[in-house]
Parts: structure tokens; C-alpha cells; sequence
């Protein structure tokens, strides 16, 4: 009696390879499966890691409820106070076979290991509000929204090195994160000159999160742009890539 044998299941290493491989020419599958994405308008928040993006969403959100947070699908473990906008623990076979099919809308293989990405139900009112990573910038370009507004958060340095958490250098996934903050930066500072892509800054000063969020808004609504000079660009992004530097110092001495 013979016995028909089968492939095994790639592993979650495997799979990760993959995904990070075919990522940089990877389609969206629109006229299939983003018809009502046409009607949708986003505003994209780009940042390195720790630069205030999901605490930005937040105070947009509750100034102006009709604008809503995108969605997003991770396969990264539960946190503690979880965002209800996540999806974590999401298999990593998963985003295998939506990108198969072309069925996500974007994703993103991060240095840590995890993928990060946002399906078509994510998108759930016609101002919608979220962050992606810098690789994920012409993905998106191509989805068929109705509207698209790049916005890139910039600290400067001592506001940058509290964010990041320079105490918890010794968390495994520091060392994905310096590098993902790294190539975050690298983009910024490649397109910091073009009107396409808007700069706001952030810091920890009493008012700065509500004049911030107010100034997103405003870029959805009244399309007025913030006033971020090239040379102010370049000292917070050289300030936010110096703080990078010191914690991985620090994680190479350990």
C-alpha cells in the first residue's frame, strides 16, 4: 500500500524570508479587492520607532471622531493595554497567502522579526488615520485611495531619547528597532525636500500633542500644510539618529 507523502508546513522562520523577500515589489490586488477604497482618504503617519506615531493617532481621534483609526494586523504577541485598531497574534501563514493572492492592502517585514500590515477592512471611514513604515510608502501610493497625506513625526533629541526608552535597552527587541529607526530616518532625510511629504514636530512640552493633532487635522481638512524649515528638518532628524547611536552603543558594550 502506498502512501502519498506531503510537503511539510514552512516554518514561521521560512515564512518570515519569504515575506521580506518578495516585499519591495509587492501589488495590491485593488480593481479585486479595494473598490471602496476609492472613497477613502488616509492620512499616513511615517516615523521611526518610540517618535509618537500611535500617540498621535490617538488625540486625532479624539479631537475630531470623524476621523477613525485604520486598522492594522500584526503578528506580534498581545501587549498589555492592547489598542482595539490591533490585530495582534495574527499567523504568520496568514499574510503569506494574502500576499499570494494580493489580497492585503500593505505590509511590512520589520528587523524584529514580526510583520505588520493593514487588509481592506481596516480602512473604516472616509478620513481614516494610521501609521505605516517608511518601506511601505509606494504600496500605498498605489491602492486607488481617493486621497493620500504623508505625515512624518520628528522629536528632537532629549525628546527623542525618553521616547525611545533608553532604560530598557536590554528588551530583544531593541536591536530590530534601532535598526528599523535607522532606515526610518535614512527615508526622511531622502525626502524631507518634497512637497509631497509633510513634517510635524513633537515633544513633551504641556499643549504640544493637542497643537500637533490640531495641525493633522487641519492637513485632512483645510489642507494647510505645517511649516517645518529644511534646516529645523535636519537638526531633529541628525538629533533622533544621534540617540539611535548611543542605544546601540549601548547594546554593544553589553
Amino acid at each position: 500500500m502506498s502512501t502519498v507523502e506531503t510537503e511539510p508546513e514552512p516554518s514561521r522562520e521560512e515564512t518570515f524570508r519569504y515575506l521580506k523577500n518578495v516585499h519591495e515589489h509587492y501589488t495590491f490586488d485593488a480593481a479585486t479587492y479595494g473598490r471602496m477604497l476609492g472613497n477613502i482618504s488616509l492620512i499616513a503617519l511615517i516615523g521611526p520607532t518610540a517618535a509618537g506615531k500611535s500617540t498621535l493617532v490617538k488625540k486625532v481621534v479624539e479631537l475630531d471622531p470623524e476621523i477613525a483609526p485604520m486598522v492594522s494586523t500584526m503578528t506580534r504577541a498581545v501587549r498589555l493595554n492592547e489598542s482595539p485598531y490591533n490585530r495582534p497574534d495574527t499567523p504568520m501563514e496568514t499574510f503569506r497567502k494574502a500576499v499570494e493572492n494580493r489580497s492585503v492592502v500593505h505590509y511590512f517585514p520589520s528587523p524584529t522579526g514580526e510583520i505588520y500590515g493593514t487588509f481592506p477592512d481596516g480602512f473604516t471611514a472616509p478620513i481614516t488615520i494610521g501609521e505605516i513604515a517608511s518601506s511601505t510608502v509606494d504600496q500605498i501610493n498605489n491602492i486607488g485611495l481617493r486621497e493620500l497625506w504623508p505625515v512624518y513625526t520628528l522629536m528632537n533629541g532629549s525628546t527623542y531619547a525618553t521616547r525611545i526608552g533608553l532604560d530598557r535597552i536590554q528588551d530583544p527587541s531593541m536591536r530590530g528597532r534601532i535598526d528599523e529607526g535607522f532606515s526610518s530616518l535614512a527615508f526622511a532625510e531622502a525626502n524631507h525636500e518634497h512637497g509631497w511629504l509633510q513634517f510635524i514636530e513633537l515633544d513633551n512640552q504641556p499643549g504640544s500633542l493637542e497643537s500637533s493633532a490640531g495641525t493633522v487635522i487641519n492637513i485632512a481638512r483645510q489642507h494647510t500644510y505645517p511649516l517645518v524649515t529644511p534646516r529645523r528638518r535636519t537638526e531633529l532628524i541628525n538629533e533622533m539618529r544621534a540617540v539611535l547611536r548611543a542605544a546601540e552603543d549601548r547594546i554593544g558594550v553589553q
